[in-house]
């Protein structure tokens, strides 16, 4: 049934949407959003409803809605009252009320449904300790007096709070409200911070949410219900330990943790010493002792092997270069759940890297593939397969990999900038240009998308616009040694030799070791018939790359035309040893020999002036050289010496 049937959609604000029921309800759900949700965008809003009761989707800036939601007020206060208003408005008598949310939305639930005396409110993984160190609020709020434990133990709400046992700022915030009367906290074994993904894929939200409108309260399944709640020394020394990390305090740490491991002895529930265990190990992992955060996550696995504990061993044995470290990372992939809030990116990565460095692409491919379909909203995977397809020359699932990923990220500019790339490949240049002007709207200093329209017009033939894309590129990155020289080339191209010769001595003040600019240099000094400076940066591009057939060839052209037989000779004889296939390194020496030969030509007449044979061999010599009028002068004076 779709969502239109069932209710109207009035838009309030990019932050506020009330969805009114067109059959007859009293009952009003309070869905509040996560953080880094888009203007205009609400989570939940293709589950949600499917129920013939009245919703409001509400969002917020990474404020933890404390300064009220755009349309409804500048205030928790304004907001409050603007709903109670819509309250009387729309639906009068009001039913049964539910707030809902996770994580900053989980702190928008329990907070405006206790200011608004809601029937339940329901969260998971919601801060009751605002800017908590280590905690998902701490860098974006700092409003450490608020107190939410309060607001809710005044108000007629009963609290229905779940969190994830792997992440232990929020198990303290679980601890914080878990005495309360009117509050029923539930930790969830072996999850992280997330659970709403979890929830819905096992249980269904609307289920979930279904249960407390009809009075019900949910209950998770035994496999999923934890205890840790049941140790709270446990909860706050493993707090502490957190908390010594992040601050890089290390012998306190050690001291703590000591601690902490004592008191593991009396704890006898298995989930429970693995949450603590994977706490301390990421506790060491953050102070950098990789050993002993190898040797913690091994004690958590032995516990309880899930995919956070085996990707976090995975990396720590990598990190202290065991080998063994793959054996786990395969083990974390195969029992990932999509949706935890930490997916075991790290051990795809680690898989793809180990066989894309070993040149296994077809298990590299696998596992880059295999973390696409688990993990589309993580973008590392999609830039793993097309690095694949980049390296095997596969351009056509190389797009089609770039056009995926730009459809579960619109607004990741690296994705644009690998589809432009690959256009770019396969000469589809209109496709390209666009991707490319993508990249620039989305991220305005990216200097690779300015300096590939620049290649683009200048295969166009479009000087103007190439130069001025190239220019934007090098004011983004002026160190930039191949911008200098492609800006050179377009002047070149132009005839404009002063601004060619400029880019090109810039190119060579950033990086002395490029063959390239000297090279041109040396062929705009020859232009000039300056042919000392022509041969002396021809030999730079020697010193930069000596193993460069080019460059030999250049300096042996440089050479015959100064006149230098010799040097001639052994440039083109080292362009030919270097490159042997090149047909045009062998007639280049061929020209020398000829210029050998006139010389031996013109130093027979010398000491003979009317010999003619000699005048005939000169006539040979420079036809084959193309100088016809002094081949006709040498024809004429060869008859005139034989009558």
């Amino acid at each position: 049934m779709k969502t239109e049937s069932l209710h109207d959609i009035v838009p309030i604000s990019d932050y506020a949407h009330y969805y009114k029921s067109n059959i007859p309800s009293k009952d009003l759900l309070l869905v509040f959003c996560a953080l880094n949700t888009p203007e205009g965008k609400f989570l939940g809003s293709n589950i949600f409803p499917e129920d013939s009761r009245n919703i409001l989707f509400l969002n917020s800036k990474a404020d933890w809605y404390l300064n009220g939601i755009p349309g409804l007020g500048a205030s928790t206060q304004e907001t409050v009252a603007a709903i109670r208003s819509l309250i009387a408005t729309e639906i009068g008598d009001l039913g049964t009320m539910v707030t809902f949310g996770g994580s900053m939305g989980g702190y928008g639930a329990l907070l405006y449904g206790a200011l608004l005396n809601a029937t339940y409110s329901i969260s998971f993984g919601a801060e009751t300790f605002l800017s908590i160190l280590g905690g998902i609020s701490r860098p974006h709020v700092n409003n450490r007096k608020y107190n939410l434990k309060k607001i809710i133990a005044n108000s007629k709400t009963q609290v229905r709070a779940f969190y994830g046992e792997l992440f232990i700022p929020d198990i303290l915030c679980a601890l914080n409200i878990s005495t309360l009367p009117n509050v029923k906290v539930q930790t969830i074994k072996n999850k992280d911070h997330a659970l709403p993904a979890y929830f819905h894929r096992k249980y269904n939200l609307r289920n979930v949410v279904n249960s407390y409108f009809r009075g019900n309260d949910f209950c998770v399944d035994s496999e999923d219900a934890g205890s840790i709640l049941n140790y709270p020394e446990l909860i706050k020394f493993c707090f502490a330990a957190n908390c010594c990390a992040i601050k890089k305090r290390v012998k306190p740490l050690l001291k703590i943790t000591e601690i902490t491991r004592k008191l593991l002895t009396s704890c006898h529930d298995k989930t429970v010493r693995s949450s603590v265990q994977y706490t301390l190990a990421l506790c060491h992992e953050k102070t950098g002792d990789n050993r002993r955060a190898a040797d913690h996550a091994a004690q958590a696995n032995i516990n309880a092997a899930h995919a956070s504990t085996l990707n976090l061993y995975a990396r720590c044995l990598h990190r202290v270069n065991d080998a063994t470290f793959q054996t786990f990372a395969e083990k974390a992939v195969d029992a990932h759940v999509p949706g935890i809030f930490h997916d075991p990116v790290d051990s795809y990565r680690l898989l793809f890297n180990q066989y894309f460095q070993a040149k296994d692409y077809e298990r590299a491919r696998e596992i880059a593939s295999k973390a696409v379909d688990a993990m589309p909203r993580v973008p590392s995977p999609f830039n793993w397969l097309i690095q694949i397809y980049n390296e095997t020359d596969d351009h056509d699932n190389a797009l089609e990999t770039a056009k995926a990923a730009v459809a579960a990220h619109k607004s990741n500019a690296t994705f644009y900038l690998h589809l432009g790339n690959i256009h770019f490949k396969r000469k589809e240049f209109r496709e390209a240009e666009s991707a490319f002007k993508r990249v620039i709207a989305l991220a305005p200093k990216t200097c690779s998308a300015y300096a590939q329209l620049s290649h683009i017009y200048t295969i166009r033939n479009d000087a103007t616009m190439a130069i001025r894309y190239i220019t934007e590129a090098i004011h983004c990155d002026s160190t930039q040694v191949s911008y200098y020289i492609h800006l050179g080339n377009i002047h070149w191209s132009e005839c404009n030799m002063e601004g060619a010769e400029a880019a090109y001595h810039k190119a060579i003040t950033l990086d002395t070791h490029t063959p390239g600019p000297y090279i041109r240099l040396s062929q705009i000094f020859a232009q000039r018939n300056e042919l000392e400076q022509a041969v002396a940066f021809a030999r730079k591009a020697i010193t930069a790359n000596a193993h460069s057939a080019y460059c030999h060839n250049n300096l042996g052209n440089l050479l015959l035309a100064l006149g230098d037989i010799d040097g001639a000779e052994a440039a083109q004889r080292r362009a030919i040893s270097l490159d042997p296939e090149n047909a045009e390194y062998r007639i280049k020496l061929s020209q020398v020999h000829v210029h050998r030969a006139l010389g031996t030509a013109r130093e027979g007449i010398a000491l003979k002036n009317d010999f003619a044979p000699y005048y005939f061999y000169l006539e040979k010599l420079l036809q084959i050289t193309s100088k016809s009028d002094e081949a006709a002068a040498a024809r004429e004076l060869a008859r005139k010496f034989t009558g």
